[in-house]
């Protein structure tokens, strides 16, 4: 029983969270070059926020409620959402 829980905690840690930091990453990189490659650093920030929800998808499969881990969850949305409304701006 416990095995479940800790492989959901471990694919939040492992898988979703590194995609969060891929897609941020590479954000970044896009921004570097032009007002075209924007458009893609836009879309990654937006698909940042899908690891926060796979993590919550996979804690919710096991019936698993961590109230630390959903508001790191919410808030790594919320930055990804502030990173998209921000590259707009700058795309602009």
């Amino acid at each position: 029983m416990k095995t479940k829980y800790v492989l959901a905690i471990a694919e939040c840690a492992n898988s979703d969270y590194e995609y969060v930091v891929m897609a941020f990453r590479s954000a970044l990189s896009e921004l570097i070059y032009d007002s075209l490659t924007a458009i893609f650093a836009n879309n990654d920030a937006k698909h940042a926020a899908y690891g926060p929800e796979y993590c919550e998808t996979a804690l919710t499969s096991v019936h698993i409620v961590n109230l630390a881990i959903s508001i790191l969850n919410h808030q790594i949305s919320l930055l990804s959402f502030i990173a998209f409304l921000a590259i707009n701006q700058l795309a602009s």
